[in-house]
Protein backbone atom coordinates (compact mmCIF):
# COMPACT_ATOMS: atom_id res chain seq x y z
CA UNK A 1 0.00 0.00 0.00
CA UNK A 2 1.40 3.24 -1.00
CA UNK A 3 0.95 6.24 1.46
CA UNK A 4 0.97 9.79 0.83
CA UNK A 5 2.51 12.16 2.94
CA UNK A 6 0.54 15.03 4.28
CA UNK A 7 3.75 17.40 3.16
CA UNK A 8 4.74 17.04 -0.51
CA UNK A 9 8.50 17.71 -1.26
CA UNK A 10 8.90 19.23 -4.70
CA UNK A 11 10.00 17.25 -7.59
CA UNK A 12 13.49 19.37 -8.46
CA UNK A 13 14.17 19.43 -4.70
CA UNK A 14 13.45 15.53 -4.20
CA UNK A 15 17.51 14.92 -3.58
CA UNK A 16 17.42 16.55 -0.57
CA UNK A 17 15.03 15.11 1.61
CA UNK A 18 14.36 11.84 3.70
CA UNK A 19 10.72 11.00 4.70
CA UNK A 20 9.79 8.24 7.34
CA UNK A 21 6.36 7.53 8.68
CA UNK A 22 4.90 4.96 11.31
CA UNK A 23 1.61 4.28 11.84
CA UNK A 24 -0.71 2.40 14.26
CA UNK A 25 1.92 3.65 16.99
CA UNK A 26 0.10 2.22 20.58
CA UNK A 27 1.07 5.63 21.68
CA UNK A 28 -1.21 8.91 22.90
CA UNK A 29 -1.81 10.92 20.37
CA UNK A 30 -1.95 14.47 22.75
CA UNK A 31 1.41 13.05 23.74
CA UNK A 32 2.71 12.92 20.29
CA UNK A 33 1.47 16.16 19.01
CA UNK A 34 3.29 18.08 22.02
CA UNK A 35 6.35 15.69 21.18
CA UNK A 36 6.12 16.86 17.22
CA UNK A 37 5.08 20.55 18.15
CA UNK A 38 8.59 20.36 20.19
CA UNK A 39 11.00 19.04 17.83
CA UNK A 40 9.55 20.60 13.95
CA UNK A 41 12.51 22.94 13.04
CA UNK A 42 14.65 21.30 15.48
CA UNK A 43 18.46 19.87 13.87
CA UNK A 44 17.92 16.05 13.75
CA UNK A 45 20.85 15.19 15.81
CA UNK A 46 19.77 17.91 18.44
CA UNK A 47 16.08 16.84 18.43
CA UNK A 48 17.36 12.94 18.84
CA UNK A 49 19.76 14.29 22.10
CA UNK A 50 16.41 16.17 23.33
CA UNK A 51 14.47 13.00 22.80
CA UNK A 52 16.92 10.82 24.40
CA UNK A 53 16.77 13.34 27.37
CA UNK A 54 13.26 13.24 27.64
CA UNK A 55 13.45 9.35 27.80
CA UNK A 56 15.52 9.68 30.70
CA UNK A 57 13.02 12.05 32.33
CA UNK A 58 16.24 14.87 32.24
CA UNK A 59 14.11 17.50 30.12
CA UNK A 60 10.34 17.49 29.86
CA UNK A 61 7.93 18.57 27.11
CA UNK A 62 6.58 21.80 26.91
CA UNK A 63 2.48 20.84 26.70
CA UNK A 64 0.81 23.96 25.24
CA UNK A 65 -2.44 22.71 23.98
CA UNK A 66 -3.27 19.85 26.09
CA UNK A 67 -1.84 20.91 28.94
CA UNK A 68 -4.92 20.49 31.61
CA UNK A 69 -4.10 20.08 35.07
CA UNK A 70 -0.33 19.46 33.80
CA UNK A 71 2.12 20.84 36.44
CA UNK A 72 4.54 23.48 35.77
CA UNK A 73 8.39 23.04 34.98
CA UNK A 74 11.17 25.09 36.22
CA UNK A 75 13.57 23.39 33.61
CA UNK A 76 11.24 25.27 30.93
CA UNK A 77 12.27 28.28 29.71
CA UNK A 78 9.29 30.53 27.64
CA UNK A 79 6.50 31.03 26.97
CA UNK A 80 4.93 27.31 28.31
CA UNK A 81 5.43 26.49 31.71
CA UNK A 82 3.49 23.11 31.59
CA UNK A 83 5.40 20.20 30.85
CA UNK A 84 5.44 16.45 31.01
CA UNK A 85 7.94 13.83 30.62
CA UNK A 86 6.05 11.19 28.01
CA UNK A 87 8.45 8.40 28.27
CA UNK A 88 6.66 5.80 25.94
CA UNK A 89 5.66 8.67 23.12
CA UNK A 90 8.98 9.90 22.90
CA UNK A 91 10.77 6.83 22.66
CA UNK A 92 8.56 5.21 19.50
CA UNK A 93 9.21 9.26 17.54
CA UNK A 94 13.33 8.66 18.76
CA UNK A 95 13.05 4.83 16.84
CA UNK A 96 11.20 6.75 14.27
CA UNK A 97 13.59 10.03 13.89
CA UNK A 98 16.59 7.41 14.00
CA UNK A 99 14.71 5.78 11.20
CA UNK A 100 15.01 8.38 8.99
CA UNK A 101 18.09 9.86 9.87
CA UNK A 102 19.03 5.97 8.26
CA UNK A 103 16.79 6.78 5.46
CA UNK A 104 19.02 10.28 4.91
CA UNK A 105 22.53 8.07 5.01
CA UNK A 106 21.07 6.10 2.53
CA UNK A 107 20.38 8.48 -0.31
CA UNK A 108 23.95 10.03 0.88
CA UNK A 109 22.90 13.17 2.82
CA UNK A 110 25.14 15.03 5.32
CA UNK A 111 23.67 14.01 8.96
CA UNK A 112 24.93 17.34 10.16
CA UNK A 113 22.90 19.62 7.98
CA UNK A 114 19.60 17.85 8.06
CA UNK A 115 16.52 19.71 9.97
CA UNK A 116 13.58 18.51 10.68
CA UNK A 117 10.83 20.63 8.17
CA UNK A 118 7.65 18.72 8.96
CA UNK A 119 6.80 16.17 11.93
CA UNK A 120 3.07 15.44 12.31
CA UNK A 121 0.86 13.15 14.38
CA UNK A 122 -2.31 11.77 13.13
CA UNK A 123 -5.33 10.09 14.78
CA UNK A 124 -4.77 6.40 14.13
CA UNK A 125 -6.83 3.18 14.28
CA UNK A 126 -9.02 2.80 17.46
CA UNK A 127 -10.66 -0.51 18.90
CA UNK A 128 -11.85 -1.86 21.98
CA UNK A 129 -10.60 -3.92 24.24
CA UNK A 130 -12.52 -5.67 26.85
CA UNK A 131 -11.77 -5.95 30.37
CA UNK A 132 -12.98 -7.80 33.32
CA UNK A 133 -13.94 -5.18 36.20
CA UNK A 134 -15.46 -7.01 39.37
CA UNK A 135 -18.41 -9.22 37.75
CA UNK A 136 -19.25 -6.19 34.69
CA UNK A 137 -17.16 -6.44 31.19
CA UNK A 138 -16.13 -3.51 30.56
CA UNK A 139 -14.62 -2.20 27.01
CA UNK A 140 -11.88 0.36 27.09
CA UNK A 141 -11.68 1.91 23.89
CA UNK A 142 -7.79 1.49 22.86
CA UNK A 143 -6.37 4.59 20.37
CA UNK A 144 -3.32 4.93 18.52
CA UNK A 145 -1.72 7.41 16.39
CA UNK A 146 0.47 8.09 13.05
CA UNK A 147 3.30 9.92 13.22
CA UNK A 148 5.27 11.02 9.67
CA UNK A 149 8.32 13.07 9.56
CA UNK A 150 10.51 14.73 6.91
CA UNK A 151 14.02 16.30 6.80
CA UNK A 152 15.73 18.30 4.72
CA UNK A 153 19.41 19.02 3.70
CA UNK A 154 20.18 22.76 4.54
CA UNK A 155 22.70 24.09 2.11
CA UNK A 156 25.78 26.34 3.13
Amino acid sequence: MRFKYSFQVPEEEKQKYAKAYIWNAPISRKHAVEICRAVRGMRLLEAIQYLEDVVKMKRPVPFARYNRGVPHRHELAGPVKSGRYPVKAASYILRLLKDVLANAKYKGLDEQKLRIVHIAAHKGTSFYKYRLKHVYIRPMRKKLAHVEVVVKEEGQ
